[in-house]
């Protein structure tokens, strides 16, 4: 395609559970670089934000710490 001037926009909207029971559960890795996975399914999109959405977890504090730092990152 073209310059970015013909490059549509796109803002990128995760939910986190359905994400992981869709695309990540049954797989040997956990890990999943979310840039780079949209990417690929918009060769000709430019990402402008990606928005990570997930319910509160139930499990320990720690858990819940370790878990949204990687997230964070």
């Amino acid at each position: 395609m073209g310059g970015d001037a013909m490059r549509n926009r796109s803002i990128i909207y995760i939910d986190g559970f359905n994400l992981y029971y869709g695309a990540v559960k049954n797989m040997s890795w956990k890990w999943l670089g979310i840039e780079r996975y949209f990417s690929s399914f918009l060769p000709y999109d430019e990402i402008q934000i990606i928005k990570y959405f997930t319910a509160k977890m139930l499990g320990s504090y720690k858990a819940r710490c370790i878990y949204k730092s990687i997230i964070n990152t």
